[in-house]
C-alpha cells in the first residue's frame, strides 16, 4: 500500500465522530489490569508505568489510548519476552500555569517514588510536562529504570547525564527554529509573541524571539495571557485597539502556553473578534481536543511542528489510524501517536537484546542510531548520546479551514540558514534538502 494523505484516511473513517461515552469520564487511577489484554503470555507479568494528565475536559488523554493499543497489540503478539505486560497509567496534575513551586517538585518526585516501587516495573513512558520529567528522571535513574519522555521540551534534560533517559519529542529550539525559518520565509516578519507564565511557555517563545530578531524579525508587542476569560477578552480587545501598535502592522501572532487551554481560548475569541493574522505555536495546538474547542473552520492559519508528516504517512501508521479507530471510536493526534510509538519502541529493544534490564536496553538504544533504526508511526527514533531524538525529520503544520497539512520540512536536529545568535550556533542545523543561502523547503516550492 503506497502513502496516503493521514487526513484523507481519516476522513474515510471517521464519518461523523461518535461521542465516546464509556470512556471519557475523570481519570483518576485505574488499576493496571484495566489495559492487561492477553492470557497467552507464559511467564509472570511486567508493567510499564504512564504517568500523564488528563485531557482538556477531564476526559482520557489521548496519550492513555495510544500506549493502551500498542500494550494490546504486544500481548497478543507474546508480550515482552514472553511476559504479559500491564500498563498502569498514573494521573497527574495539569502543567503548571507558572514556574513550578518547591511543592509542585516534591509533588513530581513523590509520584517518581510510587512509580519506581511499582512491582516488575520495565519502563515509564510519558509525563506530561518538563516540569514533571525533570525532577522525576533523577528518580528513575537512580532506581534503574528506563524513561522515555514522551512530551519533554526543555533541553536541560540532556544535560544531566542520565543514560536511562531518552527524549521522544523535539526540544524547544529545534522547535523555535522551525517556526522562525518558516515564518521568516513566508515574510511573516512583524510578531505579537504571548505566553503564560510556564517555564515551557517562557522558554518557547524566549527561543522564537531570538531567532526571529537577529533574522530580521521585529516582536512589536509582547505579552502575558491565560485563560481566565475575562482577562483573554481584556487582552483581545487591546490587541484590537491600542496607542502601541497598528493591527493592520501585524503579520502574525506567536502563542505559548504548558497547556491547551489558553491558546484554544485566544484563537476561538480571536477569530471571533476578527483577527485573521497567522497564528504560530507549539504541538499542543495539533490536537483534535483544540479543533473541536476552536472550531474547524477558525483553525485556519493556525501552525504548530510536528513529528507526523499529516500528508504522507506509511503502511505502519495507516494501521495504527484504522486499529486506534476501531478501539475508541475516535482519531489519533501527535500524543496518542508518541505514546503508542514508546510502547513499541521499548518492545524493539526487548526483541534485540533479549533482555528486560534497563541498563541493557538503554545502551542498545543509544547506538541505535547507528544500526538498523526503529520506524514508528511518526517515523525513525534514534538518539544522540543524550538522549536526544535525531536523525528524523520535523514538519510545520498548516491549517487551511478543513485540516492541517505540511507546508515545510526540517531535519533534527534542526539548523536554520538564517543567521544564529552566539547561543544557538551550538545547536544549528538547515531545513532538509536546503544549501547555505538557501531558502526553506516549503510546499511552495
Amino acid at each position: 500500500m503506497g502513502c496516503r494523505s493521514f487526513w484523507a484516511v481519516i476522513a474515510e473513517m471517521t464519518g461523523t465522530r461518535a461521542a465516546i461515552t464509556a470512556l471519557i469520564a475523570v481519570f483518576a487511577f485505574l488499576p493496571a489490569s484495566t489495559f492487561a489484554s492477553s492470557k497467552d503470555a507464559s511467564k509472570n507479568p511486567v508493567t510499564i508505568a504512564a504517568p500523564y494528565s488528563n485531557g482538556i475536559n477531564g476526559d482520557i488523554a489521548s496519550f492513555f489510548k495510544g500506549a493502551h493499543l500498542a500494550v494490546k497489540e504486544l500481548n497478543k503478539s507474546g508480550g515482552l519476552n514472553g511476559h504479559n505486560v500491564l500498563l498502569q497509567p498514573l494521573k497527574e496534575d495539569k502543567p503548571p500555569d507558572a514556574a513550578p513551586s518547591a511543592d509542585e517538585v516534591n509533588d513530581a518526585l513523590r509520584m517518581a517514588d510510587r512509580t519506581v516501587a511499582i512491582k516488575d516495573l520495565v519502563a515509564v513512558i510519558g509525563h506530561s510536562s518538563s516540569a514533571a520529567a525533570l525532577p522525576a528522571s533523577s528518580i528513575y535513574q537512580r532506581d534503574d529504570v528506563l524513561f522515555l519522555a514522551t512530551s519533554v521540551t526543555d533541553g536541560a534534560l540532556a544535560n544531566l547525564d542520565l543514560n536511562l533517559v531518552f527524549m521522544l519529542t523535539p526540544n524547544s529550539r529545534d522547535q523555535a527554529k522551525a517556526i522562525a525559518s518558516y515564518a521568516l520565509h513566508e515574510e511573516l516578519k512583524n510578531i505579537v509573541v504571548l505566553s503564560d507564565r510556564s517555564e515551557t511557555a517562557k522558554r518557547l517563545s524566549r527561543q522564537f524571539e531570538e531567532f526571529m530578531t537577529v533574522n530580521g524579525g521585529e516582536i512589536i508587542f509582547r505579552s502575558l495571557f491565560s485563560k481566565d476569560t475575562a482577562a483573554m477578552t481584556r487582552l483581545l480587545l487591546f490587541v484590537l485597539d491600542n496607542s502601541i501598535f497598528d493591527l493592520k502592522d501585524v503579520d502574525a501572532f506567536y502563542i505559548a502556553s504548558a497547556s491547551p487551554e489558553p491558546m484554544q481560548e485566544f484563537i476561538r475569541k480571536g477569530r471571533e473578534l476578527g483577527l485573521k493574522q497567522p497564528i504560530f505555536g507549539p504541538e499542543l495546538l495539533l490536537s483534535e481536543s483544540v479543533t473541536s474547542f476552536v472550531g474547524t473552520s477558525n483553525m485556519k492559519d493556525v501552525m504548530a511542528v510536528s513529528l507526523y508528516d499529516m500528508d504522507t504517512i506509511g503502511t505502519d501508521a495507516v494501521k495504527f489510524i484504522a486499529s486506534y479507530k476501531e478501539e475508541f471510536d475516535d482519531v489519533p493526534d501527535q500524543e496518542a501517536a508518541i505514546a503508542y510509538d514508546a510502547v513499541k519502541l521499548l518492545a524493539y529493544a526487548v526483541e534485540k537484546t533479549k533482555s528486560l534490564e534497563a541498563d541493557k536496553l538503554a545502551s542498545f538504544l543509544s547506538i541505535s542510531r547507528y544500526r538498523t533504526k526503529f520506524i514508528g508511526v511518526t517515523g525513525p527514533v534514534a538518539f544522540d548520546a543524550g538522549g536526544r531524538i535525531v536523525d528524523t525529520h520535523i514538519y510545520v503544520e498548516r491549517h487551511n479551514g478543513s485540516a492541517f497539512h505540511t507546508v515545510a520540512t526540517y531535519e533534527l536536529p534542526v539548523v536554520s540558514d538564517i543567521i544564529q545568535s552566539d547561543d544557538a550556533i551550538q545547536n544549528q542545523a538547515s531545513p532538509e534538502s536546503t544549501q547555505e543561502g538557501q531558502k526553506p523547503k516549503t510546499s511552495k516550492d
